[in-house]
């Protein structure tokens, strides 16, 4: 946390950089500040990013004049990409999503499907769950565990006449190779957000 500070209206990006430039004379850190990190695209956030290097560089504050003072947060464009993949399918996830509704539905359902996976000596010790839809990283787990029982979900199909939303052989294709995308996704994600220690050495190696 920097500083908490009035910025008059309008809040237009020459006054925010202004604001961060205050802030940082004030803690003595112009001459110590690197990189700093945006957590989205926004035009505004690029425009008073761009007013603050241009400020600091003209003062000789920056290393390599500034050329890597703007780093884009690595959460944001994991959650783009596997967005873009999440998108991609996104009829065959509603399949599997109102599928693990339906069985959860009821403790009879859930102890059929059960049954089932037993009968067709699915080794899965996963657990069928619901996504967050806003947290991907939920729906990845999701796809992950369906997979498993996909034999499952398509006995269910038949022999369960309320039940017509077993994804096809060619859905599963589709969520494997997303699987496949968002697994690189996922474990990027955990090998920085799950560290203990500071991670922005990552960056350069």
């Amino acid at each position: 946390m920097l500083n908490f500070m009035m910025v008059s209206s309008p809040h237009s990006e020459n006054a925010l950089s202004e604001a961060i430039s205050s802030s940082l004379s004030e803690w003595s850190m112009k001459d110590k500040l690197f990189t700093i990190t945006l957590d989205n695209d926004c035009s505004s956030h690029d425009i008073y990013s761009a007013n603050l290097r241009d400020h600091l560089s003209n003062k000789n504050n920056l290393m390599l004049k500034g050329q890597l003072f703007v780093v884009r947060c690595y959460a944001h464009i994991l959650n783009v990409v596997a967005q873009d993949v999440i998108a991609s399918i996104h009829g065959v996830i509603y399949n599997i999503r109102e599928s693990i509704k339906f069985i959860k539905a009821s403790p009879s359902r859930e102890e059929s499907f059960a049954e089932i996976a037993l009968k067709l000596e699915i080794p899965s010790t996963k657990t069928l769950c619901l996504d967050v839809t806003t947290q991907w990283n939920t729906t990845y787990l999701m796809l992950l565990a369906a997979l498993d029982y996909k034999q499952a979900f398509t006995t269910l199909e038949i022999s369960d006449d309320n039940y017509n939303e077993a994804p096809s052989a060619e859905d599963w294709k589709k969520v494997e190779a997303a699987c496949h995308c968002l697994k690189l996704l996922y474990d990027s994600a955990h090998s920085i957000m799950a560290a203990p220690n500071p991670t922005s050495n990552i960056f350069f190696s």
